[in-house]
């Protein structure tokens, strides 16, 4: 099953190894597992494991807050947008121009960073 047994000494009065400490996880390595004192007729494990970290690993986000528009105020906005229409083309450049212009006026582009953790399955 891919678990490694880090205990090589009986753990018990009676001699033998009743108290496993099993590790799977590559991220785990186990420096030293010693016997401590005897507690009733157990012996008390001394184990030091390191444990690697996985780098943390940020991304930018950026969104608009949609929710914070004030309906009445944008629709006023967009409703006096003016566009030549020499051509189909600068119409749709030009309309999309003004159109991003309302739009971060009302609800401007805020960036965020996120840190993005790997998954604990």
């Amino acid at each position: 099953m891919g678990l490694e047994q880090h205990v090589d000494f009986s753990t018990n009065v009676s001699g033998h190894s009743l108290d496993p400490v099993k590790t799977e996880s590559l991220n785990v390595h186990v420096t030293s597992c010693k016997p401590g004192p005897f507690i009733s007729d157990h012996c008390v494990i001394k184990a030091v494991l390191y444990i690697k970290k996985d780098n943390i690993i940020s991304k930018s986000v950026a969104s608009r807050n949609y929710k914070r528009i004030d309906n009445i105020e944008f629709s006023t906005a967009l409703n006096s947008i003016e566009v030549e229409d020499q051509s189909i083309d600068t119409f749709v450049e030009q309309f999309e121009s003004e159109l991003s212009d309302v739009l971060e006026q009302h609800a401007p582009l805020k960036e965020r960073t996120c840190v993005c953790r790997p998954s604990k399955s």
